[in-house]
């Protein structure tokens, strides 16, 4: 395995359980690649720093794919952004935890508005189905294992 997935978020907030889901699905999938961050064991705003260390020292060598959701213009709410740089978590609540990963996957869950809990009111039939398309596509992409 060449790679490490790390979805970010809590199901806490129906919004920020995009990258959960994602996890949680890659893992029933069987794919080739580690997954760290799923609806059981969520890496959050408290632990992502504890985790992102764990991740490094377990796989040094390894590229790290990002997954989290976020907030923008109204147009956007369902669609997914794939980057070839890191990503930085909780900007639209106004928290600075730094930039994560090599690569990210962002999901557009809700609008950015000046209501900073925004992500508590996404529908999760929009969270949903965009876990599944996410989660389908990289295992195209990662091929399943065999073993």
């Amino acid at each position: 395995m060449d790679i490490v997935i790390f979805c970010i978020g809590t199901d806490k907030a129906t919004g920020d359980s995009f990258a959960p889901l994602v996890g949680t699905m890659l893992q029933s999938l069987n794919i080739n690649a580690y997954v760290y961050g799923t609806l059981r064991n969520p890496i959050t705003a408290k632990n992502i720093h504890h985790w992102y260390s764990v991740v490094r020292a377990k796989h040094p060598n390894k590229k790290i794919l990002a997954i989290d959701s976020c907030l923008g213009k109204a147009a956007d709410i369902g669609k997914i952004s794939i980057q070839s740089k890191g990503l930085t978590p909780g900007l639209a609540v106004g928290k600075n935890l730094g930039v994560f990963g090599d690569y990210s996957i962002l999901g557009f869950v809700d609008e950015l508005t000046t209501n900073q809990y925004a992500i508590f009111k996404t529908p999760l039939g929009v969270v949903y189905e965009m876990a599944v398309k996410v989660s389908n596509m990289l295992k195209t992409v990662l091929q399943t294992r065999t073993s």
